[in-house]
């Protein structure tokens, strides 16, 4: 095979196995990050699978030339960019530079993953390559769920999460602890924002198939429930109803939206204690839980009422919160529960400008290729949680829950 075929095939199928491997955390850790004596991804060095599939697609990609040039020199490509550069100065002040540089490079990659799948090939198969991904997700969900255990491994980058260890993500009703679905991400919520994108990527993929539309959608529903992640559920909520108010004059429109609802309607009757315990904040679990929610919102209050201009580093907000408060547990301390407040108070009001400026300029784009849902979506999780901004999993997720919502369906 000549290399004029061989950089289309590498190209092609090496996006669709990117898209594919988004969610697997495969990597080689060199040094722990620790935090006031808790583990910390903070200070993390390590090298993912996922990091060297992107820079080696971004050289094939950028010698076939596959993608329009004009996109890496877009008013948005520029802007990402100079989002970097103020993320590389902020070493200047940042209270771990370790720390800074290690998220800038998940920034960077971030938006690799941006630009492979807004310029990909065939936009139709990014999106089922990403809707199988989910769909092996909820799969590996509704298996965590049966056993009520998240069994570690290396090979597939998951962690141990068990249901009676303090700090496992649980919802609690009844005296009984539940364990939400991890499927092999580092957090529920961060599961639930991908198979909610997933639902609403979804559409149309399976035309000529009712059963297996139906069918991806069932498996999918059922993950994301499993992960009792209310911004996820939220996030799903916002990009149906978007999509239903601009086209509601097509009959189909709210056939796939009325199947969810009538699917989680059930589920919740199955599980109506522990709906009710998240959905109504009640207990001692959630009780903690919108605690330590409110606290983080605070911390990065304070963060940016100390550090309004410059703020205090690229991902360093968790370790600037221990620096002011050094007495305060590790395990304890979170990023500001909003990626927008969370960019201010690291990189400043000009980071939080160029982030805004960004996803202002990708949302006009989307919105003319019709993905109103994912527009929603992707702006329910970016204001309520800070995954998309501070966890490497979920950085690549969103970045690339844009690039499918540049395409056109």
């Amino acid at each position: 095979m000549s290399v004029a075929r061989v950089i289309p095939w590498l190209d092609r199928w090496g996006t669709l196995l990117l898209v594919y491997l988004l969610p697997f955390q495969t990597r080689i850790i060199f040094e722990h990050g620790v935090l006031a004596g808790a583990p910390s991804e903070a200070g993390t060095v390590s090298l993912h699978l996922t990091t060297a599939l992107v820079l080696a697609l971004v050289a094939v990609r950028l010698a076939r030339r596959a993608g329009d040039g004009r996109v890496m020199r877009s008013k948005t490509a520029l802007l990402f960019g100079v989002l970097v550069i103020v993320a590389l100065l902020s070493l200047i002040v940042s209270v771990a530079p370790r720390a800074t540089l290690i998220a800038t490079a998940h920034l960077i990659v971030g938006g690799a993953v941006l630009y492979l799948i807004a310029t990909a090939p065939s936009g139709r198969e990014v999106r089922l390559a990403f809707v199988i991904s989910a769909c092996v997700q909820a799969a590996i969900a509704v298996g965590q769920f049966m056993v009520g255990r998240v069994y570690p491994s290396t090979v597939l980058g998951i962690a141990a999460h068990y249901p009676e260890v303090p700090g496992t993500s649980v919802v609690e009703a009844a005296g009984m602890r539940l364990l939400r679905a991890y499927g092999t991400l580092p957090h529920p919520n961060i599961l639930g924002g991908m198979l909610a994108l997933a639902l609403l990527a979804a559409r149309g993929l399976f035309a000529r198939s009712r059963a297996a539309s139906l069918g991806t959608s069932a498996l999918l529903t059922v993950g994301l429930f499993l992960t009792f992640s209310r911004v996820a559920w939220l996030a799903l909520a916002a990009g149906f109803i978007a999509h239903w108010l601009v086209n509601r004059r097509v009959q189909s429109a709210a056939r796939l939206p009325l199947f969810i609802a009538t699917l989680v309607l059930m589920l919740s009757a199955a599980f109506a204690p522990f709906v009710a315990a998240r959905v109504g904040m009640s207990g001692r679990l959630e009780a903690r839980s919108l605690t330590a929610r409110t606290s983080s919102i605070e911390d990065g209050a304070a963060l940016i009422a100390a550090h309004p201009l410059e703020g205090v580093g690229m991902g360093a907000s968790t370790i600037a919160i221990h620096v002011r408060e050094p007495l305060r547990p590790g395990y304890g301390i979170e990023p500001p529960h909003s990626a927008p407040l969370a960019a201010w108070a690291e990189l400043g009001i000009l980071g939080l400008t160029l982030l805004v400026l960004i996803l202002v300029r990708l949302g006009k784009a989307a919105l003319g290729a019709g993905n109103i849902g994912l527009i929603a979506a992707l702006g329910v999780v970016v204001l309520l949680d800070h995954w998309a901004w501070t966890t490497y999993g979920g950085i690549l997720i969103f970045w690339a829950g844009w690039g499918m919502a540049l395409r056109r369906t």
